[in-house]
């Protein structure tokens, strides 16, 4: 199953981080991976079946460094304005999920990648099975 999906897409960043005191930046995103389920990420939805279903899923995003260098800007992390782009660039293919898009905790940035999750606890599954649609949807191809 495909977990990597090529982008080439702009997001605003308007100076709303409180890692960086950029004021505003295009920043070109150029992949999204969606990360493997992890273990440790569970939680039981129901406790009489026993069945243990991942509570978030992990996407790192790839952003072009020369729009953003995190060694002289900072972390685009906490801002707002970026998340709203990333979510409005899948709101067409991914639909409610992508409302429900969020930074993952500070250590988990990166330099040339911002880390998010999607809070899909209502249902992860149908989350990935849409993510993974659309990778295949896309192959060999840039999602615009």
């Amino acid at each position: 199953m495909r977990n990597e999906l090529n982008v080439a897409a702009v997001c605003e960043y308007r100076g709303d981080s409180i890692w960086s005191d950029e004021r505003f930046a295009n920043v070109r995103i150029e992949k999204i991976v969606l990360l493997p389920e992890d273990d440790d990420d569970k939680y039981e939805v129901d406790g009489d079946d026993g069945d243990e279903y991942s509570s978030s899923a992990y996407m790192e995003i790839y952003f072009n460094l020369d729009d953003w260098d995190t060694e002289k800007l900072g972390l685009l992390y906490t801002s707002a304005s970026f998340l709203n782009g990333i979510a409005d660039l899948l709101r067409g293919e991914l639909g409610e999920f992508a409302d429900k898009i969020a930074w993952t905790e500070q250590g988990m940035q990166w330099w040339n990648y911002a880390s998010v999750c999607v809070r899909a606890y209502d249902n992860p599954e149908l989350f990935r099975e849409k993510f993974h649609a659309l990778c295949e949807k896309y192959s060999g191809r840039v999602l615009t």
